[in-house]
């Protein structure tokens, strides 16, 4: 009998092994739930990290665009200015053009005046020839 035993607490120890094998250990249950927890908070990182990423690259579009505007505002400033500046030598050219009309005017008035006093210088002697 006691080998009878020995078998059957043989087999006992190998049926208990076997049940041991396929039920999960109470071990294993807590195991599962701190990797799920891990995930599930990796997750939540993982969104919150896009989120905010996704925030910061709105803010810097925002940003270019308004460096552009700005860049678009100074180059259209730029080409006024340009365009003014032509403007301006333009009239300088305008301006110098009467300088010269009225320096050739004045050179003008000036001969004419030295006509006038030379007919009035003639007129006296010209009535004291016919007065003769």
């Amino acid at each position: 009998m006691s080998e009878e035993r020995k078998l059957e607490s043989a087999a006992d120890v190998e049926r208990a092994a076997s049940q041991a094998a396929r039920e999960p250990k109470p071990k294993q249950k807590p195991v599962y739930v701190y990797l799920i927890a891990m995930f599930a908070v990796a997750l939540l990182l993982m969104s919150l990290s896009f989120f905010m990423s996704h925030r910061s690259n709105q803010e810097v579009m925002g940003e270019l665009q308004q460096n552009v505007n700005s860049f678009q505002l100074l180059q259209e400033s730029e080409e006024r200015n340009a365009a003014l500046m032509e403007e301006i030598a333009a009239l300088e050219e305008e301006v110098d053009a009467q300088r010269d009309t009225i320096f050739d005017l004045q050179q003008e008035i000036l001969s004419l005046q030295k006509q006038l006093v030379e007919a009035r210088q003639q007129i006296p002697a010209a009535e004291a020839d016919q007065a003769e």
